[in-house]
């Protein structure tokens, strides 16, 4: 009998053994399973977003680009706005077209030549910065100044701009032509 039990008892272990043994593995296929599921899952969504994106790039393409048009075409009326409005308040001693040096002679800046290479630049934000920071800091000097002191104040300005931006005198000559010389383009053109 008791090689019976002995038996029996170890008949019982082992299945334990075997259930214990079935019901981990079923357990880590089960999450192994849900694992993969997942993955399916976000490949799935991935895949869709990104067919999404592209129609909706593909639908859209046309019509951002004419959005981007109108924008670009508004920034550019509100600009020339500005300008013009800003123009308003210079006088002719403070056109960088028309400045000349201490002997009288106009700047070398200002030569046709310097014109010419301007016109078919294109004008940058930072250029437009500089310049309605110009046109703003002339707008603000008494009417009432000699020659000599608009000379002076207008000098001290570009000073100011020239540590402000970081520009050699330079570069603020070129920039303050090339908008001048794009302004009165447009007047031309208009």
């Amino acid at each position: 009998m008791k090689k019976s039990y002995a038996l029996l008892i170890t008949i019982l272990v082992v299945v334990v053994l075997a259930f214990t043994f079935g019901k981990g593995y079923l357990s880590r296929l089960d999450t192994s399973d849900r694992l993969l599921k997942q993955k399916l899952s976000r490949e799935e969504l991935s895949d869709s977003l990104s067919k999404t994106y592209e129609q909706m790039l593909g639908d859209n393409n046309t019509d951002l680009q004419a959005r981007f048009d109108s924008l670009r075409n508004e920034s550019d009326a509100l600009i020339y706005s500005l300008e013009s409005q800003l123009d308003l308040y210079i006088s002719q001693e403070y056109d960088p077209l028309l400045q000349q040096n201490s002997s009288g002679d106009t700047d070398v800046t200002a030569s046709d030549d310097a014109r010419a290479d301007l016109t078919g630049m294109i004008v940058t934000p930072s250029e437009y910065e500089i310049y309605i920071a110009y046109l703003e800091r002339i707008k603000d000097f008494p009417k009432d100044l000699s020659s000599y002191e608009k000379r002076v104040e207008v000098g001290e300005v570009k000073k100011k701009l020239m540590k402000q931006f970081s520009l050699s005198r330079k570069d603020l000559d070129r920039v303050l032509l090339k908008l001048r010389q794009r302004s009165k383009d447009t007047e031309k053109s208009s």
